[in-house]
């Protein structure tokens, strides 16, 4: 799981810091504030979803008494 969630954590910043992505949303990367609420929105999203993914794989292997 670890480097599953660092895996994540890599391709999130590599995705915000290429121009194309920049571009395909309207994002100012000179506009701090703004640049880091969603980049902080978006990794929560990742997140929370990477914690679902861990519920659903124990939930699979482990069986329900």
């Amino acid at each position: 799981m670890g480097a599953a969630r660092g895996i994540d954590a890599g391709l999130i910043s590599g995705t915000f810091n290429s121009p194309q992505f920049q571009n395909l949303l309207g994002l100012d990367p000179d506009d701090g504030i703004a640049y880091a609420n969603i980049k902080g929105n978006v990794s929560a999203m990742v997140q929370i979803s990477n914690v679902a993914g861990a519920g659903l794989a124990l939930v699979s292997v482990v069986p329900v008494v």
